[in-house]
C-alpha cells in the first residue's frame, strides 16, 4: 500500500507544481488573462523552453518525493512514476494525433 502511495503522492506533486507554474508562465509569458484567452495563442519559443525546464525540474521533484516515501528500493518507485507518465503520455498523443469529432469531445 506504501509503494502505491509514494507512487500517487510524487504524481499528485508533479501535477500541482506544473498546474501552478504553467498559470503563472501563461500569465507573465503571453500575456493572457485566462486559459481560455490563452487556449487561442500562439506559443513562443522561451515560453516552451520554460515549459520544458520547469516540467523536467518537477518531474525530478515527483520522483524525489516518490522516492522517500517509498519504504524499500526508492529507485525503483521513482521508475514506477516514471513508467506511468511515459504510459499516459504515449494515450494522449495517441489521442491527439487523431482527427477529432465534430463537436470536439473525444472523451
Amino acid at each position: 500500500m506504501r509503494s502505491i502511495l509514494s507512487v500517487l503522492a510524487g504524481f499528485v506533486a508533479m501535477v500541482i507544481l506544473v498546474m501552478i507554474a504553467t498559470g503563472l508562465a501563461v500569465k507573465f509569458m503571453l500575456h493572457a488573462s485566462d486559459m481560455q484567452s490563452a487556449m487561442k495563442l500562439k506559443l513562443t519559443p522561451p515560453y516552451l523552453a520554460v515549459n520544458l525546464a520547469y516540467s523536467a525540474i518537477f518531474a525530478i521533484l515527483g520522483g524525489f518525493i516518490t522516492a522517500n516515501i517509498a519504504a524499500r528500493a526508492p529507485l525503483m518507485h521513482a521508475f514506477a512514476l516514471a513508467g506511468l507518465m511515459l504510459v499516459m503520455a504515449v494515450v494522449f498523443f495517441s489521442k491527439a494525433s487523431r482527427p477529432s469529432s465534430q463537436d470536439g469531445m473525444d472523451w
